[in-house]
């Protein structure tokens, strides 16, 4: 009889070998999914990061594009008045209910030879209004100057609210509608305006959507009138108010259905929209700031993208003398008006900060950061050509004042021609 031999367990050494084993495959899987998951966040991050630099960019490309856009007012006009006829004057009757930052009558007497029983002109260099803005908050021209938007951008600081510290203001202004065709030809003064189609006085409905308050335009390839209307059925008919004045406010132009010549709501129509980037609380992150690109449009402000970190603007300039220049704001603000191109067809005298007039093109630049803190690094390199930066590590507090954090940095870049102001 075979005997039985007993079960003889595994020795130490065996064991050992096992439990090495165990723990190398464990560590090998724990490796695998660490570095799957860091990839995946990484890619997440940047593709984030990419997103909304590219939104960031389109809208503001965007509003550039119609910078100084009004109805029919370019080199192939129907009847033009001259050259300069693109950069044409707003005549305005009213002297109240001018918002977002557009002169008044009284701010205009004090730069143009007006009487008070005649329309002031409101010139095309209101139609752009940049700031050179630095890490100590100053910006050059101030955001309260002749020209800027309404409600003024908030103050620079880091607590949440604040504007951003060290990145740009632009305000542009453009009309963004296509108007109302006059139904008749208008004989101008007192009478009222017939439109060809019908329209209502609720702001939520209709064509021209008029509510107490709001300004008419009424427009052809040479002229635009700007002037306070009452709205009935399928007409609108100038008030004749004052103000501070003694003005005719309802002595506007004659125009004809042949020009097609037509009305818009000069208050809804004519957009001003102002670029700057303000700091918010972070969602996800308790106590945690971060830098936001914010558009304000007829004083309403919206958040664009997160994760904005500078927005600077450089803009060229072309002057009497046909001669091309990048400048800042700051110095096409204090350009010399011997330079500036001839002034637009209603203004009379030259204006302070004309080289706005003279802008053709605007050379933008966002530095766009990951906004989570998953980046290996703080100094995570990256560059930024605007300010001739080459793979450089970000400084440990940003312009901004925010730390910089572990994020991932990239530039999106473009340079925008000004359709209606350029040649």
């Amino acid at each position: 009889m075979k005997p039985i031999r007993p079960h003889n367990g595994f020795s130490l050494i065996e064991l050992m070998i096992a439990m090495t084993l165990g723990v190398l495959v464990i560590f090998a899987l724990t490796q695998l999914v660490a570095r799957t998951t860091r990839s995946n966040t990484t890619q997440q991050s940047l593709q984030r990061l990419q997103e909304n630099g590219r939104f960031a960019m389109s809208r503001i490309v965007g509003d550039l594009r119609m910078t100084g856009a009004q109805y029919c007012a370019t080199l192939a006009n129907i009847a033009p008045v001259g050259r300069n006829n693109r950069h044409r004057a707003l005549m305005v009757y009213a002297d109240g209910g001018m918002l977002y930052g557009f002169p008044t009558r009284a701010a205009i007497k004090g730069l143009q030879p007006v009487a008070d029983a005649e329309p002031y002109p409101i010139s095309t260099r209101f139609f752009m209004q940049g700031h050179e803005c630095t890490t100590n908050s100053a910006c050059v021209p101030a955001l309260n100057v002749l020209g800027g938007a309404t409600p003024t951008p908030p103050a620079a600081g880091t607590a949440a609210g604040n504007r951003a510290a060290g990145a740009d203001v632009l305000t542009v202004r453009y009309l963004a509608a296509p108007g109302v065709p006059i139904g008749a030809d208008y004989a101008g003064g007192p009478a009222a305006i017939a439109l060809n189609n019908t329209y209502t006085t609720n702001a939520t409905a209709g064509t021209l959507a008029f509510v107490a308050g709001d300004l008419a335009m009424i427009s052809d390839c040479n002229n635009a009138q700007v002037f306070e209307a009452a709205a009935a059925g399928v007409a609108i008919t100038p008030n004749d108010t004052t103000d501070d004045s003694p003005t005719a406010h309802n002595d506007i132009s004659a125009f004809t259905r042949g020009a097609d010549s037509r009305v818009f709501n000069f208050t809804r129509n004519f957009i001003t929209s102002t670029y700057y980037l303000q700091i918010r609380n972070d969602s996800t992150t308790p106590g945690r700031r971060i830098s936001s690109l914010v558009r304000q449009v007829n004083g309403n402000a919206q958040i664009i993208a997160d994760g904005v970190e500078r927005l600077e603007f450089r803009y060229a300039i072309e002057d009497v003398n046909g001669q091309t220049r990048y400048l800042t704001a700051e110095q096409v603000q204090g350009m010399n008006t011997a330079l500036c191109q001839p002034f637009p067809v209603g203004v009379r005298a030259m204006e302070p900060g004309c080289g706005w007039r003279s802008v053709v093109a605007i050379d933008v630049s966002l530095l766009m950061n990951s906004v989570d803190n998953n980046a290996p690094s703080e100094t995570e390199r990256y560059s930024f050509t605007f300010d001739n930066q080459i793979e450089v590590a970000p400084p440990g507090t940003l312009p901004s004042g925010l730390p910089r954090g572990r994020l991932f940095r990239r530039e999106f870049r473009t340079t925008v021609t000004v359709r209606n102001f350029g040649i």
